[in-house]
């Protein structure tokens, strides 16, 4: 628990200092976005497991003009299903991603970008996974690397974005497995 206290506190200083050092360049958006994602885990020797369907709501930030520093926080639920005695792995938590990206073609009305960055879920509840398969070990945070690509129409955004997890989520059965997250976003820039 102290491990994820302190993940949770280094996470914090970093979004507060990049808040504080591009918050100077003056142009700052707010896009409230919710969504859908696919969630699969990567299990090692087994290939993916079923994908299954969750939901997505948060905020992100958009930090500078051609060129910005994207960080949100979004509230995220994801399934997967493990195996074929449907057992799944539900999770709920904080999804806290810090993207660069930047336009490629820009006007009035229409806007394409891309994107890419780091990101953090910070796993809040899970289903009683433990209880249901022996030697189960879940991290406490799955870290992550995110490409996306995005629409903006007047105010309306649209977004698909993959996800890989870098760290082994989970640990069962002597193997291990890591997260691949679809997610699909419609927003409101302000």
């Amino acid at each position: 628990m102290i491990h994820y206290l302190n993940s949770i506190k280094a996470v914090t200083v970093v979004l507060l200092l990049l808040f504080s050092t591009v918050i100077a360049t003056g142009q700052v958006r707010l896009n409230v976005k919710a969504g859908l994602n696919s969630s699969s885990l990567d299990v090692k020797d087994n290939g993916a497991s079923e994908a299954d369907w969750g939901y997505q709501v948060g905020l992100d930030f958009r930090f500078g003009n051609s060129l910005f520093i994207i960080p949100g926080i979004h509230l995220l639920s994801q399934r997967s299903k493990l195996d074929s005695d449907d057992k799944k792995f539900n999770a709920t938590g904080l999804r806290i991603p810090l993207h660069l990206g930047g336009d490629l073609i820009k006007n009035d009305n229409l806007g394409l970008r891309a994107y890419v960055g780091p990101s953090a879920f910070l796993i809040l509840s899970d289903a009683e996974l433990s209880t249901q398969i022996d030697n189960f070990q879940r991290e406490d945070i799955d870290w992550g690397i995110d490409v996306g690509i995005g629409v903006d129409l007047g105010v309306f955004t649209f977004d698909l974005q993959h996800s890989w997890g870098v760290n082994n989520l989970i640990e069962l059965r002597e193997t291990t497995a890591r997260s691949r997250t679809l997610h699909v976003l419609v927003g409101i820039l302000f």
